[in-house]
């Protein structure tokens, strides 16, 4: 039986972490024939600290396209003081690792949707970071799209994202640990799907309730039918599936260092009155596989929830995108057992919880 592997460490230190991960899963190996690495972050919110003005979130009338529409423009707050979203130091130690083992040719992607991306490069330090180790940073909302098949897709047939995807020889997901909205938590799975679809075609937020697009809005939030499992939301999670199933990346890593969830079991109002003041915990962790869904399920059994009762991971599974089944993942580093963490996901996907 072949066995998914999963990195699980303890630390504090994100360079020391990322070289004993890429040790683990042997990261060098699979870097030898790759010229052009990319790095998938997640800074779809603005941290609360910088406290930029914000614009109306959820406008009546969206915009009319226009390229570079968002220019400037902060929409979204974090939903957390900390760990909402990638952070830099992160980013610096796993640039320093690739580079380490002879990686030339390195791109930052990001494609924010609760603020400008170039904005979020500018304020948060990335255009420091990419001058000091000559990496490139991609708006991918606003550069050259391209359009993929979705064979199978259930709410898509195609998508449009960002040409610096296809042309990459080694995409590297980057997101953090935590439970938030209709897909019970937002991990590695999430990250890349909600992440790649460019502004350009689907408009600011994907739904293009800000910001409309050139074409129809992607398909998730409000975009979809109201059917859910688990409280779920049957749309999202399978737009999710379908993005995954069209377009792998090569390593997932999330970011454990802290974990955000809700504390306790909140409907729906609780849960939009707590934006922006969710609890941090510091749990000191670091995840990071080959395999797309056993990570997203490894580090969901850390928090105490059921990988099969996620749906967006039960589907991506079912869709060949990885493993599910604990039972055919080896987990190296520590044990689930020594990390495991009691996380509440909303009221009504109490039953995701073990």
């Amino acid at each position: 039986m072949r066995y998914s592997q999963v990195a699980v460490l303890k630390t504090a230190d994100y360079l020391e972490g990322t070289t004993k991960q890429f040790s683990l899963l042997d990261v060098e190996s699979r870097l030898r024939s790759a010229k052009r690495v990319l790095i998938k972050i997640n800074l779809v919110r603005m941290p609360l600290q910088i406290k930029l003005p914000l614009t109306n979130r959820s406008p009546r009338k969206p915009a009319p396209y226009r390229y570079h529409g968002n220019r400037g423009i902060a929409y979204t707050p974090a939903i957390a003081a900390d760990g909402d979203i990638t952070r830099i130091k992160h980013i610096e130690a796993l640039v320093q690792a690739l580079q380490s083992l002879g990686v030339e040719q390195i791109a930052i992607c990001e494609g924010a949707c609760g603020w400008d991306t170039t904005l979020a490069y500018k304020v948060l330090g990335y255009e420091e970071l990419g001058q000091k180790y000559g990496v490139r940073l991609v708006d991918t909302n606003w550069s050259e799209p391209t359009t993929i098949p979705v064979p199978n897709g259930k709410q898509l047939k195609d998508f449009c994202l960002a040409k610096e995807y296809l042309e990459s020889d080694f995409r590297i997901n980057v997101t953090t640990l935590k439970v938030h909205g209709a897909t019970c938590v937002s991990l590695c799975l999430k990250n890349w799907a909600i992440g790649l679809p460019s502004a350009i075609r689907y408009g600011i937020n994907r739904t293009a309730n800000r910001i409309r697009g050139q074409g129809e809005s992607f398909p998730i939030h409000q975009h979809y039918d109201r059917e859910e499992i688990y409280g779920q939301g049957v749309g999202i999670a399978e737009t999710i599936a379908d993005v995954n199933s069209a377009i792998p990346y090569e390593l997932g890593i999330i970011d454990g260092l802290t974990t955000i969830h809700y504390g306790k079991l909140m409907n729906l109002a609780e849960r939009r009155n707590a934006q922006g003041k969710l609890p941090v915990y510091q749990t000191k962790l670091l995840f990071a596989s080959f395999d797309r869904v056993a990570i997203d399920a490894v580090a969901s059994r850390a928090m105490k929830l059921n990988p099969y009762k996620i749906y967006h991971q039960y589907l991506s599974a079912e869709r060949g995108c990885g493993t599910i089944d604990l039972e055919t993942i080896d987990v190296l580093g520590e044990r689930i057992d020594d990390i495991e963490m009691k996380c509440f996901p909303m009221l009504k996907q109490r039953a995701t919880m073990l």
